[in-house]
């Protein structure tokens, strides 16, 4: 699954960022950047069909792939003086992520269903450079055609 284009502004202030040098870093104007991040998934479902209606439920994991703190981290060194192993170190993340969730499948014809609502708790492993966390934990809400081969 993909997620796109989504924007993070940094506060004006004085923050503690161990990668970067000088130590601390002052930002004297809010700084806006987006990232994206997809997500690779697997892992058992479970479904109870019940006439046309099927809910089903899941246990997913996998990795997912963002490149929002790295952005962040370049952002911050282009307004500030930042040394070069800092830039270098920003880039791309691939951490553990995990997806916990169900849904319901509603079947239309013997190869089609409408999928009104799945529902996912996500937990993501980034590393945050500005808080030195690295659990996220977040919901996903999606719906849609599901096509049986």
């Amino acid at each position: 699954m993909g997620y796109g284009s989504t924007n993070f502004t940094i506060p004006a202030g004085t923050y503690s960022i161990p990668k970067l040098s000088p130590n601390p870093i002052v930002i004297n104007a809010p700084i806006t950047t987006q990232g994206n991040m997809f997500t690779y998934l697997f892992g058992p479902v479970i479904r109870v069909p019940v006439s046309r209606v099927t809910p089903f439920g899941e246990l997913l994991f996998g990795g997912s792939n963002s490149n929002a703190y790295g952005n962040q981290i370049l952002a911050i060194c282009n307004g500030t003086t930042c040394t070069a192993s800092a830039k270098n170190a920003s880039g791309t993340q691939h951490p553990f992520t995990m997806a916990f969730g169900g849904g319901l499948d509603i079947k239309a014809s013997e190869h089609f269903s409408i999928r009104p609502v799945e529902i996912d708790w996500i937990l993501t492993r980034y590393t945050n450079p500005l808080t030195s966390t690295n659990n996220q934990n977040s919901f996903r809400y999606s719906a849609g055609a599901v096509f049986h081969f």
